[in-house]
């Protein structure tokens, strides 16, 4: 198939655009560009699940430098969830809603099975493409690791004005850590999947995870497992009346209730008293569909003006902010180093008692800075590096613009372990050069 598009250009074009099947950019805004591509125009390999996958791509101004990537659910196609994406294109987010072999039901596949591992041994082969048992089969090319590269790769050479390329690493692989990844039941469950293998930038799960062994009565031991991304960028929004208490099982497992209890939507406003537990009990647009509601076109409750009723629980789930779990008063904003593995803090004093946190910048994905009294003026300058080639460790290197007390806390992520530096009052900042952390690889 020839990929084909539509550009969004006004508010006056949405009724037309609504009439055609194009895309219906919302009123307002300077408008983005929407791609579909064959999976196979990008990759002969790829012979199975044909239906286009859509990309958008939001006008050079608006552009914020992250991708927001979306898997349907079981038997879903990408056609089916426009709403969500236009809204992450108004926001400014490159757009995929990707086409993959999901005409299963992995929680019916596995949740019966003796072996507890099935619902993650299932949606890693489906991510990745390796072979893992018996109840799927899905090759590399036909995998959503390698759809979604093909795809970037395909956009990248075929759209150069669009500025895909920002989301491929030096190698041509999908740059994790600028991508967004979201998905409606078994898609949701894949982006969770995805978030603890990959360190991405957030993971949304709409009426997702489901992964319940009726069997043992257990929720799937791979949602508590080691995840590359931490709960502070994980969140999951779920229609009450769908399949509630496995939902709460789930996002208990993965740490979500860190940030607060289950919080509805209906009667409150983002940022929704900082929960990353979401929930609903809107009556969906067609009887019976709660569980498409939080994000399926046809299911999702429309306000009165026929605009989508969780238009603001979207544009928070996309793009807002969360705050960190409850710790210490005035906890410091980190500095998100090494695919924001790392989360680096730094406190002050003066010699006059004065004190407050260092304000981090981003340098590169392994260095960055803080500011203390002036965003002009440097203090401290970090660096966390990947020395896992000569001694199976990361390495801190910091070096000092100042003579105030400080203390930077390096934060593992992954492991929960801390390393502690501190620069004594009044003393010229010592460099810090440590190759022998605990920071293991």
């Amino acid at each position: 198939m020839t990929p084909h598009h539509t550009r969004a250009v006004g508010a006056s074009l949405v009724l037309a655009l609504a009439l055609l099947g194009g895309a219906q950019p919302s009123p307002g805004e300077t408008g983005w560009e929407r791609t579909l591509v064959a999976p196979r125009t990008t990759d002969t390999a790829i012979n199975d699940w044909p239906n286009d996958h859509y990309a958008y791509a939001p006008q050079p101004s608006l552009r914020q430098g992250k991708l927001f990537v979306f898997l349907p659910g079981s038997f879903g196609k990408p056609a089916n969830q426009q709403l969500v994406m236009e809204e992450a294109a108004d926001l400014g987010l490159h757009g995929i809603n990707l086409s993959y072999p999901n005409r299963w039901t992995v929680g019916q596949l596995c949740r019966r099975e003796v072996n507890l591992d099935c619902f993650e041994q299932v949606r890693l082969e489906i991510v990745d493409g390796t072979n893992r048992g018996p109840l799927v089969e899905i090759d590399r090319p036909n995998s959503i690791e390698n759809r979604l590269e093909k795809l970037l790769a395909y956009l990248a050479r075929e759209k150069p004005a669009q500025g895909w390329e920002a989301f491929l690493d030096g190698d041509g692989r999908p740059l994790w850590s600028s991508i967004r990844v979201a998905g409606h039941s078994q898609g949701g469950a894949h982006a969770a999947i995805l978030g603890q293998v990959h360190s991405v930038d957030r993971v949304v799960a709409f009426g997702a995870p489901n992964d319940f062994n009726v069997l043992f009565q257990l929720t799937a031991p791979w949602l508590s497992g080691p995840s590359k991304t931490p709960p502070q960028r994980i969140f999951g929004f779920n229609h009450r009346q769908d399949s509630w208490d496995a939902r709460l099982l789930a996002w208990a497992a993965q740490g979500l209730g860190s940030f607060g209890p289950p919080t509805s939507v209906d009667a409150a406003s983002p940022p929704f008293n900082g929960s990353h537990q979401l929930f609903t009990t809107a009556l969906p647009a067609l009887p019976g569909g709660e569980h498409g509601s939080v994000v399926v076109d046809r299911n999702t409750p429309l306000d009165a003006n026929g605009e989508p009723l969780f238009r603001p629980v979207w544009r928070f789930l996309l793009d807002g902010t969360s705050p960190a779990p409850p710790g210490p008063a005035g906890e410091p904003e980190p500095l998100r180093l090494n695919d924001q593995r790392f989360e680096v803090r730094a406190t002050f004093k003066t010699p006059t008692g004065a004190e407050g946190n260092g304000q981090p910048v981003a340098l590169t994905t392994d260095t960055g800075y803080f500011w203390f009294f002036n965003p002009a003026n440097v203090e401290v300058v970090v660096k966390v590096l990947d020395g896992c080639g000569f001694n199976q460790r990361f390495w801190v290197f910091a070096g000092g613009l100042t003579n105030v007390e400080v203390e930077l806390t390096v934060l593992d992520t992954l492991t929960g372990h801390t390393e502690r530096y501190t620069n004594p009052q009044e003393s010229p900042f010592q460099p810090i050069q440590d190759t022998t952390t605990g920071f293991s690889c």
